[in-house]
């Protein structure tokens, strides 16, 4: 198989035919796979993919007995896809280019010294009805320290080279996955871009990521930059231990902001997670602030 196309999906019965139909619809030269996770929907999402599946041989629907929360359903999902090449599609969102992933396979295929390939996004408010595109490099290449600086890559338009890699310990816990592993390939080979736009990232209400507020959002960034400092390569840890530092002393300064020390104190803890916290200047300056207070 030369691409696996891997969906995750819970309680999208809204959105789940048309995240299949814009993939099915992909006109390629190279035969694909779409392998679903249904995490035990409680709407009509299994029965809709359940549909679509007998009407062609590309539809993998894993099975499943119990609802596993969305990382253990990403990482079973994920693990399932055996083809060269693994592009992601959420089922709430929806590819916007029938050629997107001859693209980017072609991409890879021409560039052997790159692990991602991705594109530009549209973004579309289920709500107000509101679309917009959004680029997000303006390079065609990128790399991985640029990439634990900031998350620029979409998952929705995102592909990888299958280097066989092994999901680390620790990775289902985490509350944001898409940045970790992306990082995770980047450090393999190059980040390829392709200024595009291939694919829509749907805004709506019941988005684990779009609903969490600010302090959160930023806490489950900390953990996953602490997870990447102690699972990459050795040469890229500390850049992911001085982004995890920032993001802690983001919220140690929101917290005191607010004088809740009580939450600041706890988010300042974080710190002892990381490897070697004791070498960074950076430390000092957050906990200094704790003690001061």
């Amino acid at each position: 198989m030369i691409v696996s196309v891997c969906v995750i999906t819970y309680n999208h019965e809204s959105y789940i035919g048309e995240c299949l139909e814009s993939i099915l619809n992909q006109k390629t030269q190279y035969p694909f796979e779409i392998i679903i996770g249904e995490d035990q929907s409680t709407d009509n999402t299994r029965r809709i993919i359940e549909k679509l599946a007998a009407t062609t041989g590309k539809i993998k629907l894993l099975p499943t007995q119990r609802n596993l929360g969305m990382m253990p359903n990403f990482i079973k999902t994920l693990g399932h896809c055996t083809g060269q090449y693994i592009a992601l599609c959420e089922g709430d969102d929806y590819w916007a280019d029938s050629y997107k992933i001859q693209k980017q396979v072609d991409f890879l295929e021409s560039h052997p010294g790159y692990t991602i390939c991705f594109s530009d996004t549209g973004y579309l408010n289920q709500v107000t009805g509101e679309k917009k595109l959004v680029s997000t490099s303006l390079q065609r290449t990128r790399t991985i320290n640029q990439l634990l600086k900031e998350n620029f890559i979409a998952t929705q338009t995102v592909m990888y080279r299958n280097i066989g890699l092994k999901i680390p310990m620790g990775f289902d816990k985490l509350q944001v996955g898409d940045w970790p592993l992306h990082v995770l390939y980047a450090q393999f080979g190059k980040i390829g871009h392709i200024k595009e736009s291939t694919a829509v990232y749907r805004i709506h209400e019941n988005n684990n990521w779009n609903g969490v507020e600010p302090a959160k959002k930023m806490t489950s960034l900390a953990e996953a930059a602490i997870f990447l400092s102690k699972n990459i390569k050795r040469k890229y840890r500390p850049l992911a231990r001085k982004q995890a530092l920032r993001y802690i002393h983001y919220l140690v300064d929101r917290h005191l902001q607010e004088k809740d020390f009580e939450k600041a104190n706890e988010k300042s803890r974080l710190i002892y997670q990381l490897p070697f916290w004791w070498l960074s200047l950076k430390t000092y300056f957050i906990l200094f602030k704790i003690f001061k207070r």
